[in-house]
């Protein structure tokens, strides 16, 4: 029999959430990240422990495009495992006993919460059309996210009016961070007005990969 981990929500993802996401194409990427690739689109299970101490742990889910360039996961578009009463569902992994219960509602969660908004965005069309439905309090970056879905495929005049509204608020916005968002929108713009995409998409992916640890994940 193979050893478990000293660690509870470690042993329980390995024995019981891995292998009911293994079938459909997930990995592990660390202790806590779930991940898989699907046209270029990251998708991934967060599992995110308390910040108050003790063992209990959430479920967070995302799904982010990877020829938007990243250094570091974000979790919108996506969410947060709840409860059937639609509260947020934080779960025990104080002991291994804990840990295997909770691990099992994390499953079955999953299949009804999880998988149906995999499913929808795991595709640039698809994870464009959830992005039109979204109201993110930070509107530059919605639109930021929606040019770089547009753009790929080949809805060039959106494109550039999504690029061109999220450089705006930036600059409403005026915080320093807001500077490297505006470049990048001049970036996908002048790739579009130069007829250069792929060359800047395929490099913006690199950057992902590279910045996110994805490589073994292109294997």
């Amino acid at each position: 029999m193979a050893v478990r981990s000293s660690d509870p929500l470690t042993a329980a993802t390995t024995s019981i959430l891995i292998p009911e996401l293994r079938t459909r194409g997930f990995r592990r990427k660390t202790n806590r990240i779930i991940a898989r690739i699907q046209d270029d689109i990251l998708q991934f299970f967060d599992l995110q422990l308390s910040a108050y101490g003790g063992k209990d742990f959430c479920v967070n889910y995302a799904s982010i495009s990877l020829f938007c360039p990243r250094d570091y996961l974000i979790l919108q578009p996506g969410a947060r495992l709840k409860r059937e009463n639609g509260a947020e569902a934080w779960l025990s992994a104080k002991t291994y006993e804990d840990a295997d219960t909770s691990m099992a509602q994390v499953a079955n969660m999953a299949q009804m919460q999880v998988f149906p908004f995999f499913d929808a965005t795991k595709s640039v069309v698809g994870l464009l059309g959830w992005l039109k439905r979204e109201n993110w309090g930070s509107r530059h970056h919605l639109y930021l996210e929606m040019a770089f879905c547009e753009a790929p495929l080949g809805r060039i005049s959106d494109a550039k009016v999504h690029a061109l509204r999220a450089i705006d608020l930036y600059r409403e916005d005026g915080r320093d961070w807001c500077a490297e968002y505006i470049d990048l929108c001049e970036q996908l713009i002048a790739g579009i007005e130069s007829n250069n995409l792929t060359g800047r998409f395929q490099h913006w992916i690199e950057h992902s990969d590279g910045k996110l640890g994805l490589s073994k994940f292109r294997v």
